[in-house]
């Protein structure tokens, strides 16, 4: 009776998407060197994460950041790799991951390190944006 108990409990487990970034539902936008700058400034704010891949703080906080940004309308939600775009990590002072970078108009307003959750995370936007309506659906 256990052994069949743990057996089907390891089948309806299911493993955290590592690469969220491949799905076509994400609210995140992944950027390179290339785009950054062009993309973020189309934004009246803009909330980027800089993540790694061997992150694993990282791709909670990236998850965290879909789901606030999923169900508000105030800001876009950006992810660079900073693997990969590493200029554009460098210009921003990125030295570890998670960060946190928000714009507004393109300009950075405000740069934060570490893991939020998802009521801290909305209360840090609405704290460095000028936008004091920053409206989510609970």
């Amino acid at each position: 009776m256990f052994r069949n108990f743990f057996r089907k409990a390891k089948v309806e487990t299911r493993t955290p998407q590592l690469h969220p970034e491949s799905s076509s539902e994400s609210p995140t936008r992944d950027l390179g060197d290339e785009n950054f700058e062009c993309d973020i400034a189309k934004d009246p704010v803009a909330v980027v994460i800089c993540w790694a891949t061997y992150c694993g703080p990282c791709h909670r906080m990236r998850q965290t950041l879909e789901e606030v940004a999923s169900r508000s309308t105030n800001f876009r939600a950006y992810a660079i790799n900073i693997e990969e775009a590493t200029t554009t990590a460098a210009s921003y002072n990125v030295s570890g991951t998670p960060t946190l970078l928000l714009f507004e108009h393109g300009k950075l307003r405000a740069q934060r390190f570490g893991s939020l959750p998802a009521n801290k995370l909305r209360a840090w936007i609405k704290e460095n944006s000028n936008q004091a309506n920053v409206k989510t659906a609970e």
